[in-house]
Parts: structure tokens; sequence; C-alpha cells
């Protein structure tokens, strides 16, 4: 043993001797109240502390929510007769994101919510993923709020844009694909509305790139539909136009009240258009025999 730590042991002993016992009693209770508030205080500094992440009374999606964070290895329980999930407050925007990935909530998540959901340690890929979950939310309830939907669910790729993108090659654009479940059927013109409504809804978003289904699988707007044949540039735009609207209107008919038992409808025509044929009218005007000027068809004076 080193001598300098030997003197002080030395030291000590002899200081502890000297102590009569009512002394020694009072520096044991002062050492034990020392040691309890350093405890105390340390496990208060490091305790977790605990937020609310999402209260809501439906208690099958708080339990799907709850499965999807146990899967991804975050702390959560529940609370309030299992109406509320309380995680870590550390946990809070990776749970938030987790659960916006796969769809979570449903139904309700507002732009309120989608603030209250940034904080300072929110990375910029992390709130996208946030405004993205807010924006679909906010579609899906636009949709159930028509009188014809009874359930709706959208997606939405939104790409990103590079900094290395050559200056020259188009941008990459938003695509949208939305599942309705109708109460009747939808007419084009409804359908045509879902559409619109939802490219308005999206910044760069192209009518063209919304896909719109029902809930058995149908696509409700494959086909864009244009009045006037006459405006095809060409042979195989004309007959394809011909084709979609004989589809069109088979489709129409099957999908009528009386033929509900269909769940699926699959309309495919094959229209064989002949454009070497020609039908003409001639209208030939003669003079009468033996006239050999011209003949007066109509005078005024």
């Amino acid at each position: 043993m080193p001598d300098f730590i030997k003197k002080y042991l030395d030291q000590f002993r002899e200081f502890w001797a000297s102590l009569d016992k009512s002394q020694k009693t009072r520096l044991y209770i002062t050492s034990a109240i020392v040691v309890a508030a350093i405890s105390i205080s340390i496990f208060l500094l490091t305790r977790p502390q605990r937020v609310v992440l999402f209260t809501n009374s439906d208690q099958k999606q708080i339990g799907e929510m709850i499965t999807i964070l146990n899967d991804n290895g975050i702390w959560n329980t529940a609370q309030n007769n299992g109406t509320s999930i309380i995680i870590d407050q550390k946990d809070n925007d990776r749970a938030q994101i987790v659960l916006a990935q796969a769809g979570y909530p449903k139904k309700g998540f507002t732009f309120e919510d989608a603030i209250s959901s940034i904080g300072l340690t929110t990375t910029q890929q992390d709130k996208e993923h946030i405004w993205n979950h807010q924006k679909v939310s906010d579609l899906e309830a636009k949709l159930e709020m028509l009188d014809n939907i009874d359930e709706a669910a959208v997606r939405l790729a939104t790409p990103k844009t590079s900094i290395f993108q050559n200056a020259g090659s188009d941008a990459p654009r938003p695509t949208a694909y939305v599942m309705v479940r109708p109460n009747q059927t939808l007419t084009s013109s409804q359908v045509q509305g879902i559409v619109m409504l939802v490219s308005r809804s999206v910044e760069n978003l192209d009518p063209n790139d919304v896909t719109v289904v029902d809930n058995n699988s149908n696509i409700l707007n494959s086909i864009s539909r244009d009045d006037s044949i006459s405006a095809a540039n060409s042979q195989e735009e004309l007959r394809k136009k011909r084709e979609n609207e004989l589809e069109q209107k088979v489709y129409d008919y099957f999908s009528g009240g009386q033929f509900d038992n269909f769940d699926t409808l699959r309309v495919v025509a094959n229209v064989m258009l002949d454009f070497d044929k020609e039908k003409s009218q001639i209208k030939s005007i003669t003079n009468p025999e033996g006239m050999d000027g011209g003949a007066v068809i109509s005078s005024s004076i």
C-alpha cells in the first residue's frame, strides 16, 4: 500500500476514535441522508419522461398500433382502459414516423396533430413523412364526406427532386392510388370528380397519374372518354376510342343494380374498323339533249 494512502487511513482512524457515540450516530444519520438525496436526484434525472402518443376510443386500432411499436422495439404501454398509448419522450419522433409509414392513425390525423408531432429533433425526412401522412388523412376524410362513398383509402407516391438530375430530363411526377368503397354505382362524371379532387389537392399531380379503384379491384377511371371521335389524329386512335366506348357501355350495363352478384368484372373489346371501304354520293347535272350552250339553273331579276 502506498505511504500516502496509509497516512490518510491512519488519520481517519484517529479521527474516528476521537468521536464519542453521539457524534458517530449523527455522522451515520447525516451520511445516510446525503446518500439518499444523491440517489433520489440521480433517479429523477435519469428517469424516462413519459408522453401520450395517441388517444382513441377504437381499441382495435390501439392494439394494432401497439403491435407495430413492439415490432420496432419501441417501449410502450396502454392506459385508460386501452384507449391511450404511453411511450418514452425520447422515442416520440421515431414512433410517429413508424406509425405514419404503416398508415396510422387511420383517421383524424389533422394539421394540428402534424404540428404537434414536429419537434426540435425532428429531421427533414421525418417532417416529410409526417406532412405526407397528414395530406393522405385529409384526402381520405374529404372523400368519405361524399354521399356515395362509405370508405376511402389513399396512397401517395411523391418522388424527391435530386440536385444531380439532368436539366434536360423530365422532372419526376407524383402518383396517387385511390381505393373507394361506394354505396352505389358511380357514374363516369362522379369518378372524374374524385380524380380532380385528389389531383387538385396534391402539388404537381396530373389527373392522368391518379388511379381510382373500387373495393373489388375494378379500375374506375381506366378510360379517358372523349365525346368527339372526330378528334382522333390517326386510324389507331380512332379504333382505340371506339373500343373504349364499347367496353364502357358493357361495363355500365353489367354494373347496374340487377347485376350486383358480380364481385369483379373485366370487359375487353377487340374492334376492327375497315378504313379501305369508301362510301360516296354523286349528283350529276347535265344539259338537256340538243342544248349546246350553258344551262340556266336559276335566275333572278
